[in-house]
């Protein structure tokens, strides 16, 4: 693996500044999915509504989990892009 100042000095463009591909895909199937998920509601009983949500809530707490701890794996890397401009 090149070092980040190596692809820097080539002009490899960092992360933050590539394009990201297109998020079509993934747009057609957030929208499946809530599509299904209202489906679902939608013949729920109130009580089995409130086990949905409380599902919701748990999948929205994982996901913020999960930003969190990519965030820090990015933070380290740019960490780690800093000090290799001091040297090794």
């Amino acid at each position: 693996m090149k070092s980040p100042i190596t692809t820097l000095y080539y002009g490899d463009p960092p992360p933050f500044e590539r394009k990201p591909p297109k998020p079509s895909e993934g747009d057609r199937l957030y929208g499946e999915v809530k599509a299904k998920r209202d489906a679902l509601a939608a013949t729920l009983t109130p009580e089995q509504r409130v086990l949905l949500e409380s599902y919701d809530t748990a999948l929205d707490t994982l996901g913020a989990e999960r930003e969190r701890e990519r965030f820090s794996e990015g933070f380290r890397m740019g960490v780690r892009l800093g000090a290799e401009c001091f040297g090794e």
